[in-house]
């Protein structure tokens, strides 16, 4: 799995990680695939921002209807301790199987992929977004449109014969 995300918006999430040291920051990565198209920072409701982070219920209620039409990809947030490695808060704290971003204040990011406790290294892909290009089908996929195909000819064949006149008689 990879994450793509341009030189701009990791500076943006790098700067918010810089200007609230020594407090952890946090924000949404909205885009679409695995494309980061924007970065919403929001505030830290955490109670000891020094430590945590929390992304409040009220900071959701406001951005994800100003999305227009971008998914939540995941979150990033701040470690001002410079490991940009998840804590085992952010491992025990993480409700959701989400994509988490990590920063420290001197410009480095990691992604992670926390699941159910479990965490996977995720590929920061930097720089400029290519064009898009469509992704390969899958083997499910090429598979579905096989036994179409199969399926609608076998349908063609079975009315064609259905709809022959009858043979005529032999003498």
């Amino acid at each position: 799995m990879y994450l793509h995300i341009s030189h701009e918006l990791k500076q943006q999430i790098t700067s918010h990680a810089h200007a609230d040291y020594p407090h952890e920051v946090c924000g949404i990565l909205a885009g679409t695939g695995h494309v980061v198209e924007c970065v919403i920072p929001v505030e830290n409701s955490a109670a000891d921002p020094k430590h945590s982070f929390l992304i409040g219920r009220d900071a959701l209620n406001q951005h994800l209807p100003t999305l227009n039409g971008l998914q939540v990809l995941g979150f990033y947030h701040s470690h001002p301790t410079g490991n940009i490695t998840p804590s085992p808060t952010d491992i025990r704290d993480t409700v959701l199987d989400t994509l988490h971003v990590i920063a420290d204040t001197k410009g480095h990011l990691a992604a992670w992929q926390i699941q159910r406790g479990r965490v996977y290294s995720v590929e920061i892909i930097s720089g400029e977004v290519p064009a898009k290009q469509d992704e390969p089908l899958t083997r499910q996929q090429k598979m579905a449109i096989i036994l179409s195909v199969i399926f609608a000819l076998s349908i063609l064949i079975i009315l064609s014969l259905a709809l022959l006149p009858p043979a005529p008689e032999l003498p």
